[in-house]
């Protein structure tokens, strides 16, 4: 690998730059007039902010919330994706408050977002919370105790121009970033504004970032690939980002596309499922339109990496100019401030096909492509001083190159450890070798091997499901489902995911049950309590008492479970898996609306509705409830707005966020599609919807932790 040469000296931020305060403030005097950040409204429309008007935004930020708190206090930072949510972070710096990034709260699933974002604020110790006007309304929801923390509207300041700001050191923290994980035990890693600038000078090596470079992203700004290597980046190496939100991708992916070409972009990031996303659902006249010429690099990261997926997506796209070795993988996390390894510019998507029967025995054999055999992606090397060690978890001992074994790292880039929890930092950041005592490592929880220098991720120790960029604890889902059915035997159930068809994974349930407290609901009991996690069943297995993997401590064994389950070795009293997805033609459906009376039409959009639902979830359309909400049926707010997308392009109506929440079931959206198409003389009365800011913000909520 060669370094690339950096061509832009002035751009580079100078010596003086020791902490993130010195960073924007620098920008703000040496890029003044020049864009710093361009979010595009509703995936189209854009409003740019130059770095001197960033840094008068963060100044009337900052000014506001000294007012309230002092250096070293915490504050929560509520926002939908776009430029408030950057000024208030810098604030937050130029205040030497510590910015808590969170997802507001999810109006649909009350019951487990706001406990969690309770816990996040309790264990930080908040005492202001920022949002924006539009979001006012959520503060309603916030659970009891949140009400005494300052509740500041950034985007209603008056300007502040003459506020000093916090004269920060290296040494000092900079925000927390809370982890993935349970709902009920978030941790908060601490970030320095050493380690914040050591990430980000790390990051330069290999990839040479210019003057022109443009990033492109729409992964959220409240987890930190979203925010250190979509935001951060571009401001330390002084060029331009163009920001859309996460909703507006999964509603339509080929926005993201269409901004790369239209900005020129030439950085961008995803995880693996929207890469499958953007090469399913782009259209021949999209992609007639697309340039893609310009894109250096397109980071695959954050989730298992599949080959097909990738091969899928660069062979989709060649016709657009994308051109061979763009794509390049990562590895990282939070615990690492962002960035492990990666891949290096122009020598990307390297793949490694591996025996399984020598895996299962942790070793690694290089194999021809077949049934016994698979696929795993290069993650690249460690860069600057970052080490990394392959570790036996039960020993503590080192493993040579070829071994699979837990991955352990070390170097500047790691974090300081987890706010307020001695207990977790001392397990998981202060680690030791058994073989070679004294060096303290940071334990990832995830498995890989080394391979002539390149770090291959091969699974995960702890378990974590990940399923469309969002980390969930497999032990979360089991619980509720073991209280969703009298049927499903306590502490029986295992959850796991697989690779899906088109390259993301799927969540399966292979569950024990009592076989004479079965009846018809059990499916559907079990799809509406995963749903309540925001996630969808691929496929349930239930199995007879005394037949799931357990330990001889009763724990619960998933890996020999997924196993078993995809070398057909259960036995199931019954299953149910999903239908792949079914493409309803809707061009006849204003026809025959338009013929019918009006008493009968809603029950035309309906029946219309729960073919299309049905062919989304893989369910058969008889199976769906119409008066019951969609996310008791197994839908999330993901596959709601792809609903409403479907529904939009069959009838060419063009629908409010909102509408996922506001018309929650089958039958309500019906009557709501045909009074779109019909309105009557009168708008009915009524309680007054969700914001699209709130809707917005239910939806980033979907999409956290990528």
């Amino acid at each position: 690998m060669t370094a690339i040469e950096w061509k832009f000296p002035q751009g580079h931020p100078p010596l003086h730059v020791r902490t993130m305060v010195d960073l924007f403030r620098h920008r703000a005097e040496a890029n003044a007039d020049d864009p710093a950040y361009t979010y595009l409204t509703d995936g189209e429309h854009a409003e740019t902010w130059t770095f001197a008007e960033l840094d008068q935004r963060a100044k009337a930020v900052a000014a506001a919330l000294r007012k309230t708190a002092k250096p070293g206090d915490r504050a929560l930072l509520l926002y939908p994706q776009g430029l408030e949510y950057i000024a208030a972070f810098v604030g937050c710096l130029y205040a030497g408050v510590y910015a808590v990034p969170a997802p507001a709260p999810d109006p649909t699933r009350l019951a487990r977002t706001v406990p969690r974002l309770r816990t996040l604020a309790d264990d930080a110790g908040v005492i202001a919370i920022l949002t924006e006007s539009m979001l006012t309304g959520a503060k309603e929801h916030l659970p009891e105790g949140m009400d005494q923390a300052a509740w500041i509207e950034t985007d209603t300041l008056p300007a502040a121009p003459d506020t000093p700001l916090f004269e920060a050191v290296p040494e000092d923290v900079a925000y927390l970033q809370y982890t993935s994980g349970s709902t009920s035990n978030p941790r908060g890693v601490v970030m320095s504004h050493v380690g914040l600038v050591h990430q980000l000078k790390d990051f330069n090596e290999g990839w040479g970032h210019q003057p022109d470079d443009v990033m492109v992203t729409w992964l959220p700004t409240f987890h930190d690939m979203g925010l250190i290597y979509g935001l951060m980046v571009p401001a330390f190496y002084g060029f331009h980002a163009v920001v859309l939100s996460p909703m507006d991708f999964m509603r339509k992916p080929d926005r993201w596309l269409r901004a790369i070409t239209r900005f020129g972009g030439t950085h961008g990031a995803a995880p693996n499922f929207a890469y499958g996303m953007c090469a399913l659902k782009v259209t021949p006249e999209v992609l007639a339109k697309l340039d893609l010429s310009t894109w250096k690099v397109a980071l695959n990261a954050a989730e298992p990496i599949r080959h097909e997926t990738e091969a899928t997506f660069m062979e989709t796209f060649a016709p657009a100019g994308l051109r061979k070795g763009v794509m390049v993988h990562g590895y990282g996390m939070s615990e690492a401030i962002c960035k492990v390894t990666y891949e290096w510019l122009f020598d990307g998507g390297h793949w490694l096909c591996i025996d399984g029967d020598a895996y299962r025995d942790d070793c690694v054999l290089e194999a021809e492509p077949g049934p016994q055999s698979f696929w795993v992606a290069g993650c690249g090397i460690p860069t600057s001083d970052t080490a990394l060690r392959i570790v036996d978890p039960d020993t503590m001992e080192s493993l040579a190159e070829g071994r699979v074994g837990e991955v352990w790292i070390g170097g500047g880039n790691v974090a300081e450890g987890y706010w307020n929890n001695e207990e977790a930092t001392e397990h998981s950041f202060r680690a030791q070798l058994s073989d070679a005592p004294g060096r303290k490592w940071m334990r990832t929880g995830d498995l890989g091997f080394i391979d002539n220098g390149v770090l291959f991720i091969s699974g995960r120790l702890k378990e974590m499901l990940i399923v469309r960029g969002q980390n969930h604890y497999p032990q979360d889902v089991e619980w509720t489902i073991q209280n969703a059915h009298a049927a499903f035997r306590p502490n029986c159930a295992a959850a796991f995911s697989i690779e899906g068809p088109n390259g993301g994974e799927e969540l399966v349930l292979v569950a024990e049950i009592y076989p004479d407290k079965a009846d018809d609901t059990v499916f559907y009991a079990a799809r509406a309590a995963v749903a309540e996690h925001g996630l969808s069943l691929h496929s349930i297995h239930l199995i007879p008492p005394r037949t799931l993997p357990k330990t001889s401590s009763g724990k619960i064994q998933r890996r020999k479970s997924k196993a078993a389950f995809l070398a057909d070795r259960f036995s199931p009293l019954a299953s149910w898996t999903a239908k792949e997805r079914e493409k309803v033609d809707g061009n006849a459906l204003l026809a025959t609306l338009a013929d019918a009376p009006q008493l009968n039409r809603a029950s035309i959009v309906l029946k219309h509705l729960r073919a299309v639902a049905g062919g989304l979830i893989g369910a058969e359309p008889d199976d769906l409830d119409s008066d019951s909400p969609l996310r008791d049926q197994g839908f999330d707010s993901v596959t709601a707005v792809e609903l409403v997308e479907m529904v939009g392009s069959d009838t060419g109506l063009t629908f409010r966020t909102s509408t996922v929440f506001d018309k929650p079931s089958l039958q309500a959206f019906a009557e709501h599609v045909v009074e779109r198409l019909y309105p009557p003389q009168a708008a009915p009365s009524g309680v007054a919807a969700m914001s699209d800011a709130e809707a917005e913000a239910a939806l980033l909520a979907e999409l956290e932790d990528l």
